[in-house]
């Protein structure tokens, strides 16, 4: 099978492959086909960063965080500190996960539209590489669900 080009956002000279299993990013190779070693569920946290979702998405990191069968990951407690390039991080993240949770509140709705947004990079490339998505809506009213959530979700 020959490589297939994903997406080329997140920054100049930043391309993704996927090629075969894995997904390759500026010539480093994702693995998102091989299971955890311990047999763990790996799920990313997406949220946005405003007074209401972070600290939701804190509570539900360290509620998750609590089943053994679980490897959580959030930006703010996992991104590594090397300097890398946070959309590459974000992408590679999401490559190796299991499932994406994105927080989903009317805010985060409108930000998710937006692709040049870290949240809607998030999202897009959840998509894009068609990882398990379990939308959690936040601060909906009742009957507006369908309103606030992504269509493709």
């Amino acid at each position: 099978m020959g490589d297939q080009t994903l997406a080329m956002d997140g920054g100049v000279g930043r391309d993704l492959y996927m090629a075969g299993g894995d997904i390759i990013i500026t010539n480093e190779v994702v693995r998102r086909t091989d299971p955890p070693t311990d047999g763990k569920i790996r799920v990313f946290i997406s949220y946005m960063w405003n007074e209401h979702d972070k600290p939701f998405a804190v509570r539900l990191h360290e509620a998750l965080a609590a089943d053994p069968d679980l490897i959580i990951w959030r930006d703010e407690a996992d991104l590594p500190h090397q300097g890398g390039a946070l959309k590459d991080e974000l992408r590679k993240a999401i490559a190796v996960a299991d499932r994406v949770l994105p927080i989903v509140s009317p805010e985060a709705a409108k930000r998710g539209a937006d692709p040049r947004s870290n949240l809607g990079l998030e999202w897009a490339f959840a998509r894009r590489v068609c990882k398990a998505i379990t939308p959690i809506l936040f601060r909906c009213e009742a009957g507006q669900e369908r309103a606030v959530l992504p269509p493709d979700f």
